[in-house]
């Protein structure tokens, strides 16, 4: 089901007008059975074009995620499968393609 994942919103924002360091949110989505499974997740640049999950441990999904014997993970296994899909998703390449279109020359720029 990953692969079939694909970018439905994103959002990109100026955290620090010194600096220019931007963050953002990103909305992956995908159907099974006709039903709408979405991801999303916050981003922060933690240097100039390095990007990073904001918070790992905070990845919104509105599926349950079951083990073999149909019992609901704990969240800390939950928070480790959905790490493992964001990584698997290029969703680093999405950002990089959002920040290019809303280049901030310098940071006098940035607080306008």
């Amino acid at each position: 089901m990953t692969l079939d994942l694909r970018q439905v919103g994103s959002s990109l924002r100026v955290d620090d007008a010194r600096s220019g360091l931007r963050s953002g949110q990103e909305v992956w989505a995908t159907e099974a059975g006709g039903e709408p499974i979405q991801i999303a997740w916050e981003w922060t640049e933690i240097q100039p074009d390095v990007v990073a999950l904001f918070d790992p441990m905070n990845i919104l999904c509105n599926v349950a995620l079951i083990d073999g014997e149909g019992h609901t993970l704990a969240r800390s296994k939950r928070m480790l499968h959905l790490n493992n899909i964001v990584h698997q998703l290029s969703w680093r390449e999405c950002i990089d393609r959002l920040k290019s279109r809303h280049r901030i020359g310098s940071p006098a720029q940035a607080s306008q």
